[in-house]
């Protein structure tokens, strides 16, 4: 679900996005979508442990000797540092997905894109102390990423063949084993808002 909204994304963003940059650029990105969905996948890889997992040294920020700040690169060709590392020390194992899980377990307030709003309420109350106003969640970007313009060249998670997800699994799978542990320490800390401490003292 997330590699089919990460590649619809992409294209109605015409791959200016810096989450569509892939590992060789976004040129190389689209072209591999252009091919088919299958290749976007495999291109992208176990993408969410190679940003979980790493952590990136000042040599990947001038990937291929480029002294500029990765940012101000051509959009269409420029390289992450997260896909830096990646080209210099190849891509993420199980060895990779242990450390990204104790990370995740002992580092990180975790949040899940299908559970939005829920993840918003926590992430008030961690970083604030407080209730998440009801105003946030009734701005327009509170569901701007549930929202797409309909596109021919986007993809539907419900048309893809039985075939086609079973090699769509194989090529993320560690990915998968990474969000399904996400979900876990998700619902295994603070079930409910009654769970929460009361705000800072002072605290409005």
């Amino acid at each position: 679900e997330r590699l089919v909204s990460e590649h619809n994304y992409c294209f109605e963003c015409n791959w200016t996005d810096q989450t569509c940059g892939g590992p060789d650029g976004a040129a190389a990105l689209e072209a591999a979508a252009n091919r088919g969905f299958l290749d976007f996948a495999r291109a992208r890889g176990n993408v969410l442990l190679e940003h979980v997992g790493h952590a990136v040294e000042l040599a990947d920020f001038a990937y291929r000797d480029d002294p500029f700040a990765w940012h101000a690169r051509d959009a269409r060709r420029r390289v992450s540092p997260i896909e830096a590392r990646r080209h210099r020390e190849g891509p993420s194992n199980r060895a990779d997905l242990a450390a990204a899980k104790r990370l995740l377990a002992t580092r990180f307030v975790v949040g899940l894109t299908s559970r939005f709003e829920e993840s918003l309420r926590r992430f008030a109350h961690v970083f604030a102390g407080r209730e998440l106003p009801a105003s946030v969640l009734e701005r327009p970007e509170a569901s701007s990423h549930t929202v797409h313009a309909d596109d021919p060249r986007f993809v539907k998670l419900d048309a893809l063949s039985a075939a086609t997800r079973k090699e769509l699994h194989r090529a993320v799978a560690l990915d998968l084993k990474l969000y399904a542990f996400a979900e876990q320490l998700f619902d295994s800390r603070v079930p409910s808002s009654e769970a929460w401490p009361p705000p800072p003292c002072g605290g409005n």
